[in-house]
């Protein structure tokens, strides 16, 4: 199996106006807890926010997913996830049989920003890099070594993602 086949993205992902909520989630404010979280000890430290518990997340959100993918899944983690300009993530592969990556971006995407999603195809060598372009839904195969490249200036946003790592269901 090549690469390309392992992932799929889709642009303009979910209707505006619940892109747009997601946005200003993403903002924060008094009642959006962001905690920092190293994936492994050594690791560079990023901000997580779990929604595992919200309907919106659990329910609404992944059903967007499961009509693009055609197969019923069962989260295992439904995250934001935010990194630091320059921080970025380490290579790893994610547990569960499917990632999806929604790219959220508190002001329209500038290709200078950097921030690509990185895949690697350890057995083929192949590799993509995935922009993290506004309302653009990357899934792939959790299996794929893969990390996250922060935004690349010093007073460019924050890089943030809502994360959903999945498994099949019969």
């Amino acid at each position: 199996m090549t690469l390309e086949e392992r992932f799929r993205v889709y642009d303009s992902f979910l209707p505006q106006d619940e892109y747009n909520k997601l946005v200003h989630v993403s903002l924060g404010g008094p009642d959006i807890k962001w905690n920092w979280q190293a994936s492994n000890p050594g690791d560079p430290i990023f901000l997580i926010r779990n929604v595992d518990e919200d309907s919106f997340y659990n329910t609404h959100l992944l059903s967007y997913i499961q009509s693009c993918i055609h197969l019923k899944v069962e989260p295992l983690r439904i995250y934001f996830n935010a990194q630091t300009p320059n921080l970025h993530g380490c290579y790893h592969q994610d547990d569960g049989d499917m990632t999806a990556i929604l790219y959220i971006n508190q002001r329209p995407y500038e290709h200078k920003w950097g921030g690509w999603t990185e895949l690697w195809d350890q057995d083929t060598g192949e590799d993509a890099m995935i922009r993290p372009l506004d309302n653009r839904l990357l899934l792939f195969d959790a299996e794929l070594t893969h990390r996250g490249t922060a935004f690349l200036g010093h007073t460019d946003p924050i890089r943030v993602n809502l994360t959903y790592k999945m498994q099949f269901v019969s």
